[in-house]
């Protein structure tokens, strides 16, 4: 067993289903946590990847279509196409925040859990584990927002839809 020994008393988690002062990770629990910091990081870089390019991908489509030559309704302005533009952007810009935090967290508990394994530290390997709880609290929150939106709109789709009907009775 490697040397990733905890005190209770020491420690700000609660231990009261363990009657042992000490807490060990086995050698397989350490190889585990060892591909779990790999995938962890792996993911974590594909998705600052995926920001940035999206970063990148916003811009372009900004500049794109704000040189367009015609607006929406036809005319030879391009103030209208610049409209659209900032609608587009302003969500993508949004969405793209929203996903950077998570992301963090995840690659600095990954770079946090190599550490403590490498450097057999307790105190690094709870600061790896502070990050994933963020990210997973995060994560979690951020599913409830959606799921609620998604509840919304069904509600918001059957109204319009018994009222559209009624009206066309």
């Amino acid at each position: 067993m490697e040397n990733f020994e905890q005190n209770p008393e020491q420690s700000s988690g609660h231990f009261e289903s363990n009657p042992s002062p000490t807490f060990a990770l086995t050698p397989l629990s350490i190889e585990y946590l060892r591909e779990v910091a790999k995938w962890a990081r792996f993911l974590s870089i594909l998705g600052l990847v995926g920001v940035g390019l999206s970063v990148l991908a916003y811009i372009f489509l900004g500049v794109t279509l704000s040189a367009a030559p015609l607006a929406i309704d036809g005319t030879s302005s391009s103030r209208g196409m610049a409209g659209v533009t900032g609608l587009m952007f302003i969500p993508g810009v949004i969405i793209m925040l929203i996903y950077i935090l998570p992301i963090w967290w995840l690659y600095q508990f990954s770079t946090r859990l190599g550490e403590a394994i490498n450097f057999k530290n307790n105190q690094i390997l709870e600061t790896s584990f502070q990050f994933l709880k963020k990210h997973y609290k995060f994560i979690g929150i951020f599913v409830v927002v959606i799921l609620a939106l998604y509840i919304l709109l069904i509600i918001g789709a059957v109204i319009a839809a018994v009222s559209g009907a009624l009206i066309n009775m």
